[in-house]
């Protein structure tokens, strides 16, 4: 490592500081300048360390031979080679590092030996070393760590696949909003004592229930789990979670986001459950008689196709630039009466390529569960048509009263998705002649189908349901309450 030492340049300290005493002050003598031959005095301190090494040698074979005499040559050798760093290179006095200054522009560290006024020259207290800058590119080289490197954010952008968005690349953090809320302090809310308290979690955070005293209502505040790290990965699926849900603001089937700060975000609250919580408010995963009425059924088919058309087609109709790439009942939460589509860490930005001038596919390292698309489970290219595979899923469900594959494993249910399988109707289902069955079993064909490009889009689904819904129930709007 090049050192140079400007230490000399300066006679005097400046004023309001400190004189560096001699044994912080790095020394001239002991490190020349870049490019410049020892001097003599160097070339003495080596023969001083050739002759050390001499003495040392001989002392050891002395005291090897006493003690070998009296029987203990083991424990002197373990002694002797434990002292052997400090006597061939005894330690030296190194300047108090006060402030390190590392400033990326530039190779140069900056270390400051003493404190100082910013206003006077501290020309005689500060030293520059020369170090090697990494980038990027010398990061992801470090093929030496599987950990490391599985915690790199994935590149979204290639030489053949461009962003469609600029919000795409970006964010818009207000992280003073996270920071003041406070977590301790109880306020009174509809005449109850209310105060943050943890109310679950998912896979990646905690979610708390945050009392607002401004608007008297409960906000979610969510914090990544202690089990995971800070690392670019994580930072990026929770940009990605919040840039999606602030494009949406615009649907009131999404939920509301109000702050974003690194891993932590600040929504809108849910008092009502999931979509699984309304099917079997008793966590029946099985067939449950008149569990709902066809209309309700048929209400909430609807409504949740509507939350993922909003997805697909809020930026232009008819073009995705978000795959939400989780659809499943837990992702629906109900807030006032409706269901709203929730939760985009694990979202997708679609990308263009601009040399076909045709949709890029995806594709996401991990594809756990029983309610995904026959690409997912091959990890194939997938695109937007994942959710409508999911949304299928969820029809079946409104349909059948059962989840899908009900009773058959995960690895199973997966190779039988592979193989073009699909969930099994009951007979009478299947043959009803009732508008609300055969509208979900319609839709749920749809979204079922093998090939990514014939199946529909949760658009093309979304128009079938509300055409049966002004046959069922022509008073009720896609927003209203369930």
């Amino acid at each position: 490592m090049k050192t140079q030492d400007i230490s000399h340049r300066s006679r005097k300290p400046p004023a309001g500081l400190d004189p560096i005493d001699k044994a912080a002050r790095p020394q001239a003598t002991t490190a020349p300048l870049a490019g410049r031959k020892h001097r003599k005095g160097n070339r003495y301190r080596h023969h001083c360390g050739a002759s050390r090494w001499i003495l040392l040698m001989t002392g050891m074979s002395v005291c090897y031979t006493i003690l070998a005499a009296v029987g203990s040559p083991v424990r002197l050798s373990s002694f002797l080679l434990s002292m052997l760093p400090r006597l061939v290179s005894p330690e030296r006095k190194v300047p108090r590092v006060v402030r390190l200054s590392n400033n990326d522009n530039d190779s140069d560290h900056r270390i400051f030996l003493k404190k100082f006024n910013p206003k006077e020259k501290i020309a005689n207290s500060v030293r520059y070393i020369k170090r090697p800058m990494a980038n990027s590119d010398d990061l992801l080289r470090l093929k030496d760590s599987d950990e490391f490197e599985h915690g790199m954010a994935d590149r979204f952008e290639t030489s053949k696949c461009k962003a469609q968005y600029d919000w795409q690349k970006t964010s818009f953090v207000n992280c003073n909003t996270v920071h003041e809320i406070d977590m301790v302090k109880p306020i009174s809310l509809d005449m109850k004592i209310g105060e943050a308290r943890h109310v679950g979690n998912g896979f990646w955070r905690d979610v708390w229930s945050i009392p607002e005293e401004i608007t008297n209502q409960y906000r979610v505040l969510k914090t990544i789990r202690l089990e995971h790290e800070m690392t670019p990965r994580n930072f990026e699926r929770h940009r990605r979670d919040a840039m999606a849900m602030e494009r949406l603001s615009s649907s009131p089937l999404v939920v509301d986001i109000y702050a974003f700060c690194g891993n932590s975000g600040v929504f809108e609250f849910a008092d009502g459950g999931d979509l699984s919580d309304t099917l079997w408010p008793k966590q029946q995963a099985k067939r449950v008689t008149n569990s709902l009425s066809k209309k309700k059924k048929l209400r909430i088919a609807t409504q949740i196709t509507s939350a993922l058309a909003a997805v697909h087609n809020f930026d232009r109709e008819g073009r995705a630039s978000v795959a939400h790439a989780d659809i499943s009942l837990n992702q629906f939460i109900k807030i006032n009466g409706r269901f709203k589509l929730n939760d985009f860490n694990r979202a997708r930005f679609l990308r263009w390529n601009l040399k076909h001038d045709r949709m890029c596919t995806f594709h996401v390292g991990n594809n756990p569960g029983k309610n995904r698309s026959p690409e997912e489970y091959r990890y194939e290219g997938q695109t937007e048509k994942i959710d409508v595979y999911s949304l299928g899923n969820l029809l079946y469900s409104l349909l059948q009263d059962e989840m899908p594959f009900h009773g058959i494993d995960d690895d199973e249910t997966q190779e039988l998705v592979k193989k073009g399988e699909r969930p099994s109707v009951y007979a009478d289902l299947w043959n009803s002649t009732d508008p609300v069955d055969q509208v979900l079993k319609q839709t749920m064909v749809m979204c079922h189908e093998e090939e990514q490009d014939k199946r529909a889009s949760a658009r093309e689904v979304e128009a079938l349901l509300k055409d049966a819904l002004r046959m069922v129930d022509p008073q009720w709007k896609v927003t209203d309450p369930i």
